[in-house]
């Protein structure tokens, strides 16, 4: 289902000029800014561990048709899964088979683009929104953010800690102070990290300090997976990285590291399916973003 953030909650997010992330909570109605903070790594199986609940059946294309949900598009197998009841929408990408690319503001188009509109407008089979902005008007990004080898917004010493490169047919999650312009083709600053070299980063007690919210995630996993997907309902940061890390929950994708986007009304995946002419529209898929995540199939299917 295709969500629309209030015009209100987008100003007050554009009125933040400190590097801090901008959610709505969808379920109180609660307008809430936090800071990304460092926290300590755990190991998965603390308490609080989520309830991942047998995945609903496909859901039908908006004209009707029951399109496959397994592959909508060769080399991307399509899931719908629960969390403590919250429902998720998560892309397992073949990595051999697609080119990662960043798509986002820029002088030549300085209104950004939507997800939906990023689909019709490019041969991508995938997209996923979104990056954090400083402000929406004019819509300005927070942090790093590069497009086609072109520094658009400078890299932010302090908040977001992770940086979602690309390099050539290569993309990866690295900490901010590890990031290096030299060969980058495409880079977004996001955070908090949820996964670090196999360990959740979340503090144990992140859901008893701060409210739920809806999600948009990135990871990288074995066997040359890349997982990318959005929460359609608000989830604490904690249950995301806990199921993103346990294979037995998500599918069998052990994910090696994973970082968190923007959300809370910003969160957005679009996955084109070739046997039918809808595609799979996830979140806000028609607010115009600063920085979305493109994937590119190489060469003939």
């Amino acid at each position: 289902m295709i969500r629309h953030v209030e015009l209100g909650a987008l100003l007050m997010c554009g009125l933040l000029l400190s590097p801090v992330s901008c959610e709505r909570d969808r379920t109180y109605g609660k307008q809430t800014t936090h800071s990304e903070t460092e926290e300590p790594p755990f190991r998965v199986g603390v308490p609080q561990k989520p309830i991942i609940e047998p995945a609903p059946e496909a859901r039908p294309s908006p004209s009707g048709k029951q399109p496959d949900m397994r592959e909508p598009a060769p080399g991307i197998r399509l899931s719908e899964m629960r969390i403590n009841g919250a429902r998720l929408a998560i892309a397992a990408i073949d990595s051999a088979r697609f080119q990662p690319k960043v798509v986002g503001v820029t002088p030549e188009e300085s209104a950004g683009r939507s997800p939906l509109g990023g689909l019709l407008k490019t041969n991508a089979d995938l997209l996923l929104g979104s990056g954090f902005v400083e402000q929406f008007f004019p819509l300005t990004p927070l942090g790093l953010l590069v497009v086609d080898g072109v520094e658009i917004s400078q890299l932010s010493p302090s908040g977001l800690s992770a940086i979602l490169a690309i390099h050539e047919k290569r993309i990866a999650l690295i900490r901010r102070d590890a990031y290096r312009p030299l060969g980058t083709l495409g880079a977004i600053q996001i955070g908090p990290w949820l996964i670090e070299d196999g360990v959740v980063r979340i503090n144990p007690k992140e859901p008893e300090r701060r409210p739920p919210f809806t999600r948009a995630f990135f990871a990288l996993c074995e066997q040359g997976v890349w997982l990318a997907g959005v929460t359609l309902d608000p989830v604490h940061l904690l249950h995301l990285a806990t199921f993103l890390a346990s294979p037995e929950a998500n599918g069998g994708y052990a994910c090696l590291q994973a970082a968190n986007l923007s959300g809370g009304g910003a969160e957005a995946l679009v996955v084109r399916a070739r046997k039918t002419r809808d595609p799979y529209l996830y979140g806000n898929v028609n607010l115009r973003q600063a920085s979305l995540v493109a994937f590119v199939p190489m060469g003939p299917d």
